[in-house]
């Protein structure tokens, strides 16, 4: 599209990003964090839909 003389796009200069080299120091995410991240997701569901349950439970809607 539109380039400045920088070699920015247009949308880049309006939102204010750039491109920029990977840093290869950066560590990767270790699958067992991922995996706790997960259930820890799964579990905030089940309590969240646990919680509705007895709310509608108790207005008799069940």
């Amino acid at each position: 599209m539109f380039f400045n003389s920088k070699n920015m796009r247009l949308g880049d200069r309006v939102a204010h990003t750039e491109v920029t080299l990977r840093d290869k120091t950066l560590q990767k995410v270790k699958f067992s964090k991922a995996v706790v991240a997960i259930g820890y997701v799964l579990v905030g569901l089940i309590i969240v839909e646990i919680i509705l349950y007895f709310r509608a439970s108790s207005f008799g809607l069940l």
